[in-house]
């Protein structure tokens, strides 16, 4: 019998450092450094990487640059510029322009990248005469250029022109916008997709909740239908041996035992770069005002967007926004034994949004949650 190695997972999709890298080269290294910070300023909805080697390993003689090289990765604060947090990697033997590992670039959408010193999958030219050789030499450089960055583009060389695409853009390192519009491309917000959460046990209410009929209809088909007017695709989470309308698309619970937090990881594992509506079941007040206000307030470059919960003052863990960036998260706290979405969301960096009416956060637990709605229904307040 053949046996798998390694259980099929959905991962995030990556390039070497972070979600999107971008390398710059063809200018001196503090010239680079500079370009870059300018950039990260106006990128504040995606987190951004720089990545630079140690010029110090470079520049002395002592050491080779194969034994002492390494790059320091830091995150850029959109406020103050580069951030002192550093992080290490040393290089590979063989290659001196290889890293041997990089934790933790599932948290960044994008790198931007001194590549003078290392290679990237798509790069921008950022033109200096005196770097005329260099240049030469990346001829892998020059054929990823997206963008070459010059005041004019009569000052390129011909023997340069000569390896750069032919549809190639030009622009005045200058104008900002043009940097920044290419890099919109190359890491888009992503599309968001939302999961109803109808696999819980329901033991406390002592009946399924999922279908009861509080708005005409079974309610997971009710916030089924009401998610499915706001966003691309919807989906409702169950149970293997659940039966639901077969009009709509479920997902499978693939996390026994986990509860909500198994569900979103199951959502996570079915597209694991779209960012997740996640919406319980037993919400009965929920409405699509309340959801538009949660996209309306939401901030990519944050773990989640939830609403801030007054009844237990956090996040309300069951009707949030989660991005891409909170799978890596998820699994990280699983893998330290702690299965509750809350605590994630406590320990993470989280965007709270107080909602304009709490009370339809109101979740249905028990027999008794039951009887306050229905008497709310009733007299017109819910």
């Amino acid at each position: 019998m053949k046996h798998l190695k390694h259980p099929k997972l959905s991962k995030r999709t990556f390039a070497t450092f972070a979600a999107a890298d971008l390398g710059v080269f063809g200018a001196p290294c503090a010239d680079i450094t500079a370009l870059c910070a300018t950039i990260a300023t106006e990128l504040l909805s995606l987190r951004v990487l720089y990545v630079d080697a140690e010029h110090a390993a470079f520049d002395n003689p002592v050491h080779s640059n194969l034994r002492a090289s390494g790059f320091d990765a830091e995150l850029i604060d959109h406020q103050v510029g580069f951030n002192v947090q550093h992080r290490k990697a040393p290089l590979l033997n063989e290659d001196p322009r290889s890293i041997q590992w990089f934790d933790n670039g599932d948290q960044f959408d994008l790198a931007l990248v001194n590549a003078n010193h290392f290679i990237t999958q798509h790069t921008i030219l950022f033109w200096h005469p005196a770097k005329l050789k260099s240049v030469l030499k990346r001829r892998t450089h020059c054929a990823n250029c997206l963008l070459v960055l010059a005041e004019n583009k009569a000052q390129i060389p011909d023997e340069v022109v000569q390896l750069l695409p032919e549809n190639v853009a030009y622009s005045s390192p200058s104008e900002i916008d043009s940097i920044t519009h290419l890099i919109n491309t190359l890491c888009p917000i992503p599309v968001v997709k939302s999961v109803v959460l109808a696999g819980g046990q329901s033991t406390r209410m002592g009946t399924d909740k999922t279908h009861l009929k509080l708005h005409d209809q079974p309610q997971y088909l009710h916030m089924h239908s009401l998610v499915a007017g706001i966003v691309s695709e919807a989906f409702v989470s169950k149970r293997s041996s659940q039966r639901f309308d077969s009009s709509i698309e479920t997902i499978n619970d693939r996390f026994v035992g986990l509860g909500p937090f198994g569900a979103i990881l199951s959502a996570f594992m079915t597209d694991p770069n779209a960012a997740w509506l996640v919406v319980a079941s037993d919400l009965p007040m929920v409405d699509a005002r309340l959801l538009e206000e949660l996209l309306e307030a939401r901030d990519p470059s944050k773990v989640a967007t939830a609403f801030l919960n007054p009844a237990t003052g956090f996040a309300d863990p069951l009707c949030t926004l989660y991005e891409p960036r909170a799978y890596p998260r998820l699994l990280h706290f699983l893998s330290r034994g702690v299965s509750c979405p809350r605590k994630m969301l406590i320990n993470s960096d989280v965007k709270l949004v107080e909602p304009s009416d709490a009370e339809k956060l109101f979740n249905l637990n028990t027999p008794d949650d039951l009887e306050r709605f229905l008497t709310r229904q009733s007299s017109g307040s819910a």
